[in-house]
């Protein structure tokens, strides 16, 4: 999963430092982990912009249309 850092803080498990801002990606037990910590909550999940981009490209029959488009340039 992606989340993005909402603090600074040190990451000791992947020993780095993460900024305010940064999106990388985790576990959903980590993430738990990440939260539960005295300093309160560190980081959010962030949607996937490639999930949301390819439910677009579908049309109102479920097809995908860079499939569709690729058939017709076939013809």
């Amino acid at each position: 999963m992606k989340v993005q850092a909402l603090e600074q803080f040190n990451d000791l498990a992947e020993r780095v430092m993460r900024r305010k801002g940064d999106i990388f990606n985790t576990t959903e037990k980590r993430f738990g982990e990440i939260n539960s910590t005295s300093f309160g909550v560190l980081v959010e999940t962030v949607e996937e912009k490639e999930s949301e981009e390819k439910a677009k490209q579908k049309d109102s029959t479920g097809k995908n249309k860079e499939k569709q488009d690729k058939s017709e340039a076939v013809i």
